[in-house]
């Protein structure tokens, strides 16, 4: 009661006090600045290092929306929205989309067109158009603005019971959102959302049952085990049920329990990810998915490893030339020394960025990769490429020295000297004189020629035998009579705790991005189908400012497509089913027939 005192002293009332300290979470500068109406700046989100560019695009959104004070003034357009209707059929320029407003319905907007979001603030170029596909959803909360004009301001809020009623269709996907920006622990939910995607993931964590049904269990309950809250996320990341959103108040609960006070940010995937092996029905097989071993051969040490962390000073143009830098170092003397040992199915990688805005070159990302390029069983094979490399290149330096012996001599090009002589020859009329000096040219050119071929065959050799390039070694897969690796993929990239992509089962990939008011908090969230082009355009925008942090999720592509075992038990088990046959029937009907065929 501290602060109410102090507010009121400073002529405010103990209703207005006790209002403006609860919106910003007992802090008094900012509740302050909530009375006078000031604008208040919070902290900017994990991994944005006081970045504006980690932050979207307010001004480019795919997706443009008014909000709606009073759902009851808005007209009927019913007649116009079933002729754009069938235009969004047959233009491809149209497509449509749904708002969530905080009265529980859900209404149709429409669009001629979807850009997608510049892939920064600060830069002058812009990413192609694209469009989206028809799934993108846009949920704002009305109590961004009062009715009444007379009212005190409000802190916006999207838990409130009648937010929480909302219905997905059955092509939307689910979405945990975080409570407020600027919390670390907030990176742990678009890591989750990126995991919860692969079968065998979900396979670990399931268990028996789902507890017994709380009607406020979307919310986080303190009062079940960690296991059962982890347990209920992922089920509902499955698709079971049709509730729009949750909070991310229970999976961070679950996955940082005994806090994360003090610990630097390179610590909490770590630990979030141990907290999964701990969890896990088999701990063995979830810590054989997420953690890699790296060893040095000649200080015979190794480091169990679920980050790969890449300050800024060693990030390269690729992932392949960052790693290379990482493991072999520059002139290649590691090579061979710092290997992978064991490569988990799920590698992780967070590109660090500086304090300080300036630009650098951007990160190129491709969609496979091949990590066992740096991997032991491959080691022997790249230092045996690597050594014929150097054999070639000694050959290389002898050829070129024999070029320049026929070529020049005593500084002078041998064909124009002789040309010389010969046309001197003539003016003597030196005939037989001429004919030997000809036949010496023509043997030089011979000989220049054949050199020149050899060179250029020992050449493509050289290039072929370069280690740096993934390409020359992923090449080579199988040939020793050993079976090709499998590739990993993409399977989700991180800009800060409010914007994230994530790979489906079936490829397609999902844009995330919530909206926050100036105090913080998240009021609303859009969701967009994008192609991979549109991410890797966006990644080399965003990557051009050095204080940018990203992380990457690879993937052994193999995962996407191991049999679902959770999926079936979901379905056989009655527990799961009546849990959100429970929640369903909370939810309200939507207005859209279509999501209502949807609905319990």
């Amino acid at each position: 009661m501290e602060g109410v005192s102090k507010l009121t002293e400073m002529g405010f009332s103990a209703e207005q006090a006790q209002k403006a300290l609860k919106a910003t979470n007992g802090d008094m500068e900012a509740a302050i600045a909530y009375l006078f109406e000031e604008p208040i700046e919070v902290s900017p989100p994990i991994g944005a290092s006081n970045n504006t560019l980690n932050q979207p695009n307010r001004n480019h959104k795919s997706v443009e929306s008014v909000e709606i004070r009073n759902p009851m003034d808005v007209p009927d357009f019913s007649e116009l929205q079933a002729q754009e209707t069938h235009t969004n059929q047959t233009d491809p320029l149209h497509f449509e989309h749904y708002e969530y407003s905080g009265d529980g319905e859900v209404r149709p907007q429409f669009n001629e067109e979807s850009r997608m979001a510049q892939g920064s603030n600060s830069s002058s170029s812009s990413l192609p158009d694209t469009r989206t596909e028809d799934l993108d959803v846009q949920m704002r909360s009305d109590r961004l603005a009062s009715d009444d004009e007379n009212s005190e301001p409000s802190t916006p809020s999207i838990y409130d019971d009648e937010e929480m009623m909302m219905t997905r269709s059955k092509d939307t996907p689910p979405v945990i959102l975080i409570d407020r920006v600027g919390s670390r622990e907030n990176v742990m939910v678009p890591l989750l959302t990126i995991l919860a995607q692969l079968p065998r993931f979900r396979d670990l964590v399931w268990g028996a049952d789902l507890g017994p049904y709380c009607d406020t269990w979307y919310k986080g309950d303190d009062k079940i085990s960690p296991e059962l809250e982890l347990r209920r996320v992922i089920a509902y990341l499955s698709g079971l049920g049709h509730r729009a959103f949750i909070s991310s108040h229970g999976v961070i609960r679950s996955l940082s329990e005994g806090g994360t006070y003090g610990l630097e940010s390179d610590e909490l995937v770590p630990k979030m990810y141990e907290a999964l092996i701990h969890y896990a029905s088999d701990s063995v097989a979830m810590q054989n998915l997420l953690q890699s071993t790296v060893e040095s051969v000649e200080e015979d040490i190794q480091n169990k490893m679920y980050l790969f962390e890449v300050d800024l000073e060693y990030r390269a143009s690729t992932v392949y030339d960052t790693l290379n830098g990482l493991f072999w170092s520059q002139d290649l003397q590691n090579l061979g020394n710092i290997r992978l040992k064991e490569t988990g199915n799920v590698l992780t990688v967070q590109f660090l960025g500086d304090d300080e805005h300036y630009e650098i070159q951007p990160l190129d990302i491709d969609e496979e990769f091949y990590p066992q390029i740096y991997a032991k069983s491959h080691s022997d094979q790249l230092l045996n490429m690597h050594q014929q490399k150097l054999e070639v290149g000694q050959k290389r330096v002898s050829v070129t020295n024999k070029i320049m012996l026929w070529s020049s001599f005593e500084g002078k090009r041998v064909p124009s000297f002789l040309e010389q002589v010969t046309n001197y020859l003539k003016e003597q009329n030196d005939e037989e004189t001429v004919d030997d000096i000809s036949a010496i040219k023509t043997q030089t050119a011979e000989e220049v020629a054949m050199l020149n071929k050899e060179l250029e065959h020992i050449n493509q050799q050289y290039s072929q035998l370069d280690v740096t390039n993934p390409n020359n070694v992923i090449k080579t897969f199988g040939q020793d009579g050993r079976e090709a690796p499998p590739s990993y993929v993409l399977a989700g990239v991180v800009f800060s705790d409010i914007e994230y992509y994530y790979r489906t089962t079936d490829g397609q990939w999902i844009y995330i991005c919530y909206e926050t008011s100036n105090t913080g908090q998240v009021v609303g969230y859009s969701i967009e189908k994008r192609e991979f082009f549109v991410l890797k355009e966006q990644i080399k925008q965003r990557s051009r400012d050095a204080s940018m942090v990203i992380t990457l999720v690879y993937v052994l592509r193999d995962e996407y497509r191991k049999s679902n075992k959770s999926d079936t038990h979901k379905s056989d088990n009655s527990n799961f089913q009546s849990f959100f046959d429970t929640d369903d029937a909370r939810l309200e009907v939507p207005l859209i027939p279509e999501l209502a065929a949807d609905s319990p």
